[in-house]
């Protein structure tokens, strides 16, 4: 029969859990249980940080993304490089 016991162990790891599952006998941490316990203390983290950002409507940042152009910046620097910015479209007919 194994015997387990929980062992505080702070580190300054946040994400890590303070409180780990060892073996009683051995001493030796249960990986599986640990890594869950990790996940919940990442899980948790992250939901008290959304919860900092206001809700939209709310009085806070706006939250607007306005887009000056459909090109990535190494499409900008070589369309500038080769002068394309220049060109212009002409209308037909």
């Amino acid at each position: 029969m194994m015997t387990f016991r929980v062992v505080h162990k702070p580190s300054n790891n946040h994400v890590r859990c303070p409180y780990r599952i060892v073996e009683q006998s051995t001493g030796h941490e249960i990986d599986w249980i640990n890594q869950y316990l990790d996940y919940e203390m990442l899980r948790r983290l992250a939901d008290a940080t959304l919860r900092t950002y206001p809700p939209q409507g709310d009085k806070g940042p706006n939250r607007l993304a306005t887009v000056l152009s459909k090109q990535t910046l190494p499409q900008q620097a070589l369309a500038k490089t080769l002068g394309l910015e220049q060109l212009r479209i002409a209308p037909r007919g």
